[in-house]
């Protein structure tokens, strides 16, 4: 709960003993050094090449960590050997090295959705937590229609052929364009029954009945540039029907990443990219991923600063496996955001061992002893103490009607952090440190937590 400073006593303690260092580990073994707490520290350490070399096994000899689970394996360790006679409320925030590669992150849903701009209401309605920079592998329905057939280059080519003879300039229009002419006041003009003519030439022989739901490209001098038809077989031939398709539910994914607000979909790096690149595997490694960026100079030349461009790229680094980011443009040059970031956390020591922690360290200022000395409940409940912590602007700790028992602190304590802290989260922690007067002056520590909305003495 609370704990006192201590250096002087320990410091001699090195230098009288026969074997300091071994009658240091035997009463940290113990947990208490004869008749004195630990000391109380609070530091802040970034990680040398040399400490991650310390533990080269447990991180592959890479000076990073793979996860932020294995740094809370780690460091508690590291700070064990580096503090070995800081004890309980001791805080250390380290700074280090984590892998922060960028994970896909998994939705499903049964709804209908047709292109980005439903995905992006979809999410935007039922993500909306999602921050930018956030990847997501969204599985969701498509409406198919049985036997839909689009038409292919190959299929306009086809068609200009077989029916050259019949209608020179219109198959010579779709050679050009490879598309059906649809103005009727051109020569070029493919009729109804032309384009039914049109589908007995690339649609597979059917049986009796068959349905096929074609679609192919069309210039009508507007803004169409598609058009559905549905054909049936018979007879030995397709015409014209005016049957209804057979429409089925049909599960797809997409990788969608949110840029800006909204969701888009990523670049993704084609194998023409590659070779463009001259990255022969179809791949970057940690040798050449430098060219992603320069691809994007040319992909967006008028980018302007703070553009983001999402990406997906394969990556190789022993095995190859797909890999999502943003790459930043600073006004001069595209940055792809790095795979391993620098980045802190905070640990404590509690309860004989060192684990992550939040607690927050906070010394109090005179603003707070006078605030607390005024505060007409402390008055109502503790009169001599506060009329005394008004007056001196320390806490008592000597004994008598003035003193500020544990007790009363935790009453001032609490007044004190609604009133800096009021959002405090559940399970907050705080190591608070007072000024007090025990015949000297002197400071005490205390560690308190936000329990069911109230603050508690950490045991």
């Amino acid at each position: 709960m609370k704990k006192a400073f201590y250096y002087i006593a320990i410091i001699g303690t090195l230098f009288v003993s026969c074997d300091p260092l071994e009658d240091i580990n035997d009463d940290l073994d113990a947990q208490q050094i004869a008749s004195k707490d630990f000391i109380v520290g609070v530091e802040t350490y970034t990680l040398t090449d040399e400490d991650y070399e310390l533990y080269a096994a447990e991180l592959d000899s890479v000076e990073y960590f793979a996860s932020q689970d294995l740094a809370n394996l780690v460091i508690p360790s590291f700070l064990a050997d580096t503090y070995p006679i800081w004890g309980e409320g001791s805080l250390v925030e380290v700074t280090y090295n984590l892998e922060a590669t960028t994970v896909l992150e998994s939705i499903s849903t049964t709804e209908v959705l047709t292109g980005i701009n439903d995905i992006d209401s979809y999410l935007a309605t039922n993500y909306e937590t999602a921050s930018n920079g956030t990847f997501v592998e969204l599985t969701y329905n498509v409406e198919d229609i049985d036997n839909q057939y689009v038409l292919t280059f190959d299929d306009y080519q086809s068609i200009a052929t077989a029916l050259s003879g019949a209608y020179p300039e219109a198959t010579a229009s779709m050679a050009d364009f490879g598309n059906f002419e649809r103005r009727s006041d051109n020569d070029a003009y493919w009729s109804d029954e032309m384009v039914i003519e049109a589908m007995n030439v690339i649609l597979p022989m059917g049986s009796e009945g068959d349905i096929y739901v074609p679609t192919f490209d069309i210039y009508d001098g507007g803004f169409n540039y598609t058009e559905t038809i549905v054909v049936e077989y018979i007879g030995g031939s397709y015409v014209s029907s005016s049957s209804e398709p057979n429409v089925v539910l049909v599960e797809t994914t997409a990788i969608v990443v949110k840029n800006n607000g909204d969701w888009e979909n990523p670049y993704v790096f084609s194998d023409e990219d590659y070779e463009v690149l001259e990255q022969g595997y179809g791949n970057f490694d940690s040798g050449s991923i430098y060219k992603l960026d320069i691809f994007l100079e040319s992909l967006y030349p008028f980018a302007q600063a703070g553009d983001v461009a999402p990406v997906q790229y394969e990556f190789y680094n022993g095995s190859t496996s797909t890999k999502y980011g943003v790459s930043i443009f600073d006004g001069d040059k595209w940055e792809l955001t790095p795979d391993v970031i620098e980045t802190s956390f905070q640990y404590g020591f509690s309860n004989g061992e060192w684990e992550p922690d939040n607690t927050i360290a906070y010394s109090l200022l005179s603003a707070d002893y006078a605030t607390l000395g005024a505060d007409a409940s402390l008055a109502e409940l503790f009169p001599s103490a506060a009329a005394n912590l008004n007056s001196f602007g320390n806490f008592n700790r000597q004994g008598g009607s003035t003193t500020w028992t544990d007790e009363a602190l935790l009453a001032a304590f609490n007044i004190l952090l609604d009133n800096i802290d009021s959002s405090a989260a559940e399970g907050q922690k705080y190591l608070l440190s007072i000024d007090v007067y025990n015949g000297s002056s002197a400071i005490e520590t205390f560690t308190v937590i936000k329990t069911d909305g109230v603050w508690v003495y950490v045991e």
